[in-house]
């Protein structure tokens, strides 16, 4: 069988981090100071929760790409910790198969 799907993950910054997480997949939450480190690191978490929580190796792949992103939060001034900048939510597409 053969998984193709997509896990929402949101994406925010806040107080100098630039987090992600999900109400798709429990489980995922990235942050970090760089946003290009974040948004690439969303896919490894996704594969590694997979892995663990349902002993299946997939693929992921961002329907976005880096440079996109980066483009989406440059072009949102970075806010203060009172404003927190919520980008719209990122996809990430998953495949798979599974014996």
């Amino acid at each position: 069988m053969t998984i193709n799907t997509s896990v929402c993950a949101r994406y925010r910054y806040a107080d100098g981090w630039h987090i992600f997480d999900s109400e798709d997949l429990p489980g995922l939450y990235v942050a970090s100071r760089d946003a290009e480190q974040a948004f690439n690191n969303v896919g490894q978490v996704i594969e590694g929760l997979f892995k663990l929580d349902h002993g299946i190796d997939i693929q992921i792949v961002p329907e976005v790409s880096v440079k996109e992103f980066l483009a989406a939060v440059a072009k949102d001034k970075m806010p203060s910790a009172e404003h927190p900048l919520i980008l719209s939510d990122r996809r990430f597409q998953v495949m798979g198969a599974v014996a």
